[in-house]
């Protein structure tokens, strides 16, 4: 009888430790309050950690279907075809002598055209792939730094950044923002005349396209087109935004919104741009945010993913975690993120 016990309790115990060891990988939260837990349990289930190789921090993600992805890290491009599942590193940046001791280039910007055609942002100049990353080619544009770019299509796209205006022996270095635009896929670039009149001098950092005619630029002001840039408008952003614009985006034609490189409060728009709110985010290390829908928004934050019903007056945190970047896929409506972890949600 002793013997029987003693057999049952280590099959039992076998069998326990078998349970935790082939149980999903879901990302549960913690929570101290049992209400709460309970609720951020059930939604924390909705997040799948679907990666099997070792985890990346991404610094951005992009689907261009439920299978096809991209991702960057500082020093690297990763591929994946099934999902998130397996991911393939592409490739490094490339390395400069800084002071005799090599110091690599870091990935700043990644969009893919189609499932061929790739762009990225490598340090202050462009790289780009017609053959999913076999080869490579580099597009620099003298005497420019280049901060960010948008394709629309496989042929039109701008890029903005600065410019050097002072190459006089002996004077200062002088920038002012620049912005260019290509209509071949970024054989040329052409230097867009934006034609604004300030007694100082500005830079740019992000560019937004809604089509190609509609075009935004934020730097340290805020630019707006309606016809493929002939002519820009200046817009006036409110001034208890901290910071500089340092980054615009839309969701679609009507919902868009502006970060700054300062403080947790931000810009959006829900009439494609007539008028700009300001809204906040309280919680700390605030890294990405994301709308969806009018009402329904995310951020990425140093302590976790939180979720705001309300358009982002209430933010309610969804999983914790350290997450850098958002990403949705609007095909599948499908919401991914990445940081400690890789993880995905699926919002229908």
């Amino acid at each position: 009888m002793k013997k029987i016990l003693i057999t049952s309790l280590i099959i039992f115990g076998m069998l326990f430790a078998l349970a935790n060891i082939f149980q999903p990988k879901y990302v549960l939260t913690n929570s101290k309050e049992n209400n709460k837990d309970n609720v951020q349990s059930k939604l924390a289930l909705s997040w799948y950690n679907t990666i099997t190789t070792a985890n990346i921090p991404f610094t951005q993600l992009q689907f261009l279907d439920k299978f096809n992805g991209w991702g960057i890290s500082k020093t690297a491009l990763w591929h994946t075809k099934d999902g998130g599942k397996n991911w393939t590193k592409v490739m490094d940046s490339s390395s400069t002598k800084v002071l005799g001791n090599p110091q690599k280039h870091i990935f700043n910007e990644l969009q893919f055209i189609n499932e061929t055609t790739v762009w990225l942002l490598e340090g202050e100049h462009l790289l780009y792939t017609t053959d999913s990353g076999k080869s490579w080619k580099s597009k620099e544009i003298d005497n420019t730094i280049i901060r960010s770019f948008r394709f629309i299509d496989n042929k039109h796209g701008w890029a903005v950044g600065e410019v050097l205006t002072s190459l006089n022996e002996g004077e200062n270095e002088s920038w002012r923002g620049i912005a260019y635009r290509t209509a071949d896929g970024g054989i040329t670039w052409q230097e867009a005349r934006l034609k604004i009149d300030l007694d100082y001098s500005w830079l740019l950092f992000d560019v937004y396209l809604i089509s190609e005619t509609e075009i935004w630029l934020v730097g340290d002001i805020v630019l707006h087109s309606t016809n493929g840039g002939k002519t820009w408008k200046q817009i006036e952003v409110e001034s208890e935004v901290y910071g500089t614009p340092s980054k615009i985006q839309f969701a679609n034609n009507n919902i868009g919104w502006i970060t700054t490189n300062q403080g947790n409060k931000f810009l959006v728009t829900y009439d494609g741009g007539k008028t700009w709110m300001t809204k906040a985010v309280t919680m700390e290390g605030f890294n990405d945010l994301i709308y969806v829908s009018p009402l329904d928004a995310w951020v990425a934050t140093n302590t976790g993913i939180y979720w705001s019903k309300d358009g982002g007056n209430i933010w309610n945190k969804d999983i914790d975690g350290r997450y850098f970047a958002l990403f949705h896929l609007k095909s599948t409506n499908t919401l991914w993120a990445s940081g400690d972890m890789i993880i995905s949600r699926n919002l229908n």
